[in-house]
């Protein structure tokens, strides 16, 4: 599997290898085929204006997607792209608490989960997406593959 990563933020500095390991592991355990994903990290002034371009509402917001292939694309599937903020991460954190690489780790998560076809609109779709972003984050834990921040580019 391909997994693209971007990274134009400023405000931390995440492993591509962690992120890349995050990436294909929520895939593998949704038993997704994927053969190419791409991950966006960008800033919060990024992600108003991409919020504002698609869904007409320049508010901040923590990740955005855009499913390409569905499950019925098997023999080349690019599940699309999911794009994360770290800065709405860090906001969330100052005023709750907690750790911003988990938190960061939940936006890709929930991001990757509407690729491969969860919804949150409604009541019943999000009660679905919030267990499966637990499953996904104990998941994650129990194999010690944690959002790592690094020094380097």
């Amino acid at each position: 599997m391909k997994v693209h990563i971007t990274d134009t933020q400023k405000s931390l500095k995440f492993s591509k290898i962690s992120l890349r390991k995050i990436v294909q592991e929520v895939i593998r355990f949704e038993n997704q085929t994927c053969h190419e994903v791409t991950l966006n990290l960008i800033s919060d002034a990024q992600m108003r204006q991409l919020h504002a371009d698609h869904f007409n509402d320049p508010s901040p917001t923590d990740c955005i997607s855009f499913p390409l292939d569905g499950p019925e694309e098997i023999h080349y599937r690019v599940l699309g792209e999911v794009f994360v903020c770290p800065d709405t991460a860090i906001e969330f954190v100052k005023k709750n608490g907690g750790s911003v690489e988990i938190e960061t780790t939940l936006y890709i998560i929930h991001g990757l989960l509407h690729l491969m076809g969860y919804d949150d609109i409604k009541a019943e779709d999000r009660a679905l997406m919030r267990a499966a972003e637990k499953k996904h984050l104990d998941n994650l834990s129990v194999l010690d593959l944690y959002l790592n921040l690094t020094t380097e580019r």
